[in-house]
């Protein structure tokens, strides 16, 4: 969480606390699955890649089977992307991706 504590200052929240932490390689024009502690499933698709330039499709489920998130991200390799959806009035849940 250190690496990304400009970006996590940005937001509205006070308070962070890392739910789970996973490393995993997605092959391009694959889908992987990832099943996260409390129960969201996070599936992701590399749709893309040139030079630096990454689009990647993900899919959020939370642990109800509910989306929270199915966009596309384009960025650049080796940035942190933060993306996240508000859970209750006063707090969210956020997903920080690393893209080699």
């Amino acid at each position: 969480m250190r690496d990304i504590r400009g970006k996590l200052k940005k937001l509205k929240y006070e308070n962070y606390e890392l739910q789970s932490h996973q490393k995993k390689t997605v092959t391009i024009n694959q889908k992987e699955t990832f099943v996260l502690e409390d129960g969201n499933v996070l599936t992701f698709k590399t749709i893309s890649k040139e030079k630096d330039k990454i689009c990647l499709w993900i899919n959020w489920k939370d642990g109800h089977g509910m989306n929270v998130l199915n966009t596309r991200l384009h960025f650049e390799g080796g940035e942190t992307v933060i993306t996240g959806a508000n859970s209750s009035a006063d707090s969210g849940l956020i997903l920080a991706i690393d893209v080699h």
